[in-house]
């Protein structure tokens, strides 16, 4: 009985983080059209991160390849740190 509750509730889980990415896919390509296709994992730390920091296109539209790639590097050190 118990094992089947935590069945249940997990797949509740499943069931509301798939609603989540398709929300969250739906509204990243009215904003970032094609940005989830050019990562290999989409929903990794790189992609992820490069949103929070630019989260329009208009923000990293004039930005150097060497400017993003620094401010990773950077939080990645810092990530580093606190690991």
């Amino acid at each position: 009985n118990w094992l089947r509750k935590k069945k249940i509730w997990y797949e509740d889980q499943l069931n509301h983080l798939r609603k989540y990415k398709v929300t969250f896919q739906n509204q990243l390509s009215i904003c970032f059209p094609g940005y989830l296709d050019l990562f290999k994992d989409g929903y990794s730390d790189i992609p992820m991160t490069i949103l929070k920091k630019y989260p329009h296109p208009d923000l990293l539209k004039n930005k150097k390849a060497e400017t993003v790639a620094r401010y990773l590097e950077k939080i990645h050190v810092i990530l580093i740190r606190y690991l």
